[in-house]
């Protein structure tokens, strides 16, 4: 009877009262124990956790589960108790368990991959919850969202981008359209990310911390780097911004100063950070910024310092998106792409066969000389689809990008997957076609990238338009369109190339002293860069301001200080242009191999093997001419090898191959003159030379060959007209050449003897010098 009165006293009120009103009547009469079912007392978790009594909730729940640890509603209970506390690492776990019970239970899966957004480690899991929940319920558009969250910040943009499309045709929320917008600048997408972005504030969207970081980033990469450096200037100043988001603000405000040419003061931004220690799981920001900076500027340090970032990264039980990453980065530099590849290989068994890290890695399974073109071309076949804007094009494109210079034996995969979504590609075809000396294709396919939003608003087009001009051989036309890029373009990285460009047109003029002087200004903009150092050595020895010993020794110190690095193309120049060195046998065909088509080195390897088996570089020479197509150059490096094989008929048909294309080749000229004054052909040998001096009568080196052309024939008085008017030239120049000083006296002084007079000073020292 006293139960039937409690039963229908109790029923009528909500879990809370019942409870309350149970304990009062159980203490009036005299029950020393309370003890709730496990039932109710689930029931009490979820009445508390509905009241925002959220610690009491999390003790009901754990009490509710020691009476009955198979309670799904009480595990569940404590899960979302814990997600409310904060406790993320609690509440993971505990929704673990609920899906060990019910792996179909909605609810948790739909946590799990809200969670996911909380640690790297754990987007993948969340992913894989999201799908499940996806196949069970294909309508739900906040778990899709939350998948196409995820899947960006994994790097898998195509999945990512493709739940997005399906998000945007309807209605969006201002959630979706700033997740769509950020997702789209991690992929790359800039112009694309802005229209969601200026979506999303027209519907009066809030850009919190994170969100203004990616806006910020997409106005950098669309040439807005002003308005994104005063709005993350702005918001910087302001208090109270935790540190991880600060941190995302600082690599965004660094990269916008970097684009604008300001990279030491993006390094200044970058350290500033308020908190004077970031824990470490916030250190990606840094090694991102430290890696765009790198690019920004060329600077070999900044890479340094990012890759020691990602290495630290990667000792932390890292994220699949942050072990991509590292290797993406990694694989940027020479000396570090092994170490990418093995990381590469590393993530490779746990990918799906369709995820692009497998044709990253096996392009620098290639570039690193692992795989063959003919392999590496199977592979990317067979990859490739008929669907032009499919995203395996879009992977093969995005990874075939960063090869430079690019690869002419993948000629054939370039065409197949370029397409204006991967517009950067036809700038790569335009410099293949440039390699091949197939202008009119090169400018077409500079077109086709200029026609595009990105190529546009690059500057890249206008460099490789006048590297063009050059090797077509419109000098003058190049070198102004050099100097015009450098004198407006105040970014340090298109400085350095229109100025590498410069000189390279200046060497090309044989105006070498203002290809010095180019040099000089690129040690200005960088005192530390190598290249430029390797360069002016170089030009400082062809124009005697620098001993061949001490031009030796600059191109040891590079070797010694990166012994695992591949050589700037300035370093490829100075070996080629320093005397044959038996000792630098192991040397040339080792950069021979990385570099086949250098003919610089080509004709130093030619040179040696004729010193020691003569008929195997015959042999060697005929196959390269073979395989040259009559190429110029190769034309030029036959010249030169049969000269050291003493076959001047061989050297003259190789000079006369030159002037049948380009009569007025004035390098062409000089070396068939050569030939015929060695074959003692003097009046040829003088008739060619006219020639070229009549095209370039500045020339001292051309002039001197001339006097040593007048001695021979016993015209000391031709020689001695020839050899001063080189003196004036140097002069003019500022060469200080003590050759042609001593070859004026000894001349002047082979004059008095014949005349039967002794000078009295014929014993000077510089006479006896040589």
């Amino acid at each position: 009877e006293a139960s039937m009165f409690l039963y229908k006293i109790l029923i009528p009120m909500n879990s809370l009262s019942r409870l309350a009103l149970t304990v009062s009547l159980l203490l009036m009469v005299g029950h020393p124990v309370i003890t709730l079912p496990a039932q109710a007392q689930t029931a009490q978790g979820y009445e508390l956790l509905n009241k925002g009594w959220v610690n009491d909730a999390i003790a009901a729940f754990q009490t509710a589960l020691k009476k009955n640890p198979q309670d799904l509603s009480a595990t569940l209970g404590l899960a979302r108790s814990f997600q409310k506390a904060g406790k993320f690492d609690e509440a993971w776990s505990t929704y673990q368990k609920a899906l060990v019970q019910d792996k179909s239970n909605k609810e948790a899966l739909l946590a799990v991959g809200m969670l996911g957004e909380y640690k790297g480690i754990w987007q993948s899991p969340g992913i894989d919850a999201l799908t499940q929940l996806l196949k069970l319920d294909a309508s739900n558009r906040p778990a899709l969202a939350q998948r196409a969250l995820l899947l960006g910040y994994q790097g898998e943009f195509d999945r990512s981008l493709s739940d997005y499309d399906s998000l945007l045709t309807d209605k969006p929320s201002l959630a979706i359209l700033i997740g769509a917008a950020k997702i789209n600048t991690y992929a790359g997408n800039s112009s694309a990310a802005i229209d969601l972005f200026d979506r999303a504030k027209a519907g009066g969207a809030k850009f919190d911390d994170y969100t203004l970081a990616a806006y910020t980033t997409a106005l950098t990469k669309t040439g807005r780097a002003m308005d994104a450096d005063r709005l993350l200037s702005d918001r910087l100043a302001t208090k109270g911004t935790d540190p991880a988001a600060e941190l995302e603000l600082r690599k965004a405000r660094a990269i916008a100063l970097g684009t604008l040419g300001k990279i030491d003061a993006g390094l200044s931004v970058l350290s500033q950070s308020s908190q004077p220690s970031v824990q470490s799981a916030f250190n990606q920001p840094t090694a991102q910024a430290l890696s765009e900076l790198a690019r920004l500027s060329g600077r070999s340090d900044l890479y340094d310092q990012a890759i020691a970032q990602y290495r630290a990264l990667l000792q932390t039980n890292p994220s699949l998106a942050l072990q991509i990453e590292a290797a993406d980065v990694m694989s940027e530099q020479s000396s570090t792409r092994s170490s990418a590849l093995d990381l590469y290989r590393k993530i490779a068994p746990s990918l799906p066969p369709d995820h692009p890290v497998l044709v990253k890695l096996e392009i620098l399974a290639y570039r690193l000389g692992q795989r063959t073109a003919t392999e590496l071309t199977q592979f990317l076949t067979e990859k490739i689809t008929t669907t032009p804007d499919s995203s395996a094009n879009r992977s093969i494109a995005q990874a075939l990008i960063p090869i430079d210079p690019p690869d002419a034996a993948l000629m054939p995969i370039y065409q197949s997957v370029a397409r204006p979504t991967q517009a950067f590609l036809y700038y790569r075809i335009a410099q293949l076609h440039l390699q091949a000396n197939k202008f009119d294709a090169a400018r077409s396919a500079l077109t086709q990238y200029q026609s595009t939003p990105q190529g546009s608003k690059d500057i890249a087009p206008a460099l490789l338009l006048a590297s063009i001009e050059q090797r077509s051989g419109n000098l003058d036309a190049s070198a102004k369109a050099f100097e015009a890029i450098a004198a407006e373009d105040d970014r340090p990285t298109i400085q350095r190339s229109a100025l590498r460009g410069l000189a390279g047109v200046r060497v090309q003029q044989a105006q070498l002293p203002e290809a010095l002087t180019v040099y000089d200004r690129l040690l200005v903009l960088d005192p530390t860069d190598a290249s430029s150092k390797l360069g002016r050595a170089r030009l400082a020895m062809l124009t005697r301001k620098l001993k061949v010993v001490d031009a030796e020794k600059a191109l040891n110190d590079w070797l010694e200080t990166n012994p695992k690095s591949t050589p700037p193309s300035e370093f490829f120049d100075l070996l080629g242009d320093l005397p044959l060195d038996p000792s630098r046998a192991d040397l040339y065909n080792r950069l021979l191999k990385l570099n086949p088509s250098d003919l610089k080195l080509q004709r130093r390897s030619l040179e040696l093997l004729a010193k020691t088996d003569p008929v195997a570089a015959r042999s060697q020479l005929a196959e390269f001419m073979t395989g040259s197509n009559g190429d110029i150059n190769a034309y030029y490096l036959q010249g030169e090898v049969a000269r050291s094989l003493f076959d001047l008929d061989l050297a003259a048909t190789a000079y006369t191959a030159i002037l049948a294309k380009q009569p007025d080749n004035v390098d062409a000229l000089t070396a068939l003159g050569g030939v015929r004054f060695e074959q003692e052909r003097y009046a040829e040998a003088g008739t060619i030379y006219a020639r070229a001096i009549a095209l370039k009568p500045n020339d001292w080196n051309l002039r001197r060959t001339i006097a040593d052309l007048s001695l021979a024939q016993d015209e000391p008085f031709k020689a001695l007209e020839q050899l001063k008017l080189v003196q004036s030239l140097q002069r003019q120049q500022g060469i200080t050449d003590e050759v042609t000083d001593y070859r004026i006296a000894q001349i002047e002084i082979d004059r008095l003897k014949r005349r039967s007079f002794q000078p009295n000073w014929e014993g000077y020292s510089p006479l006896k010098r040589k």
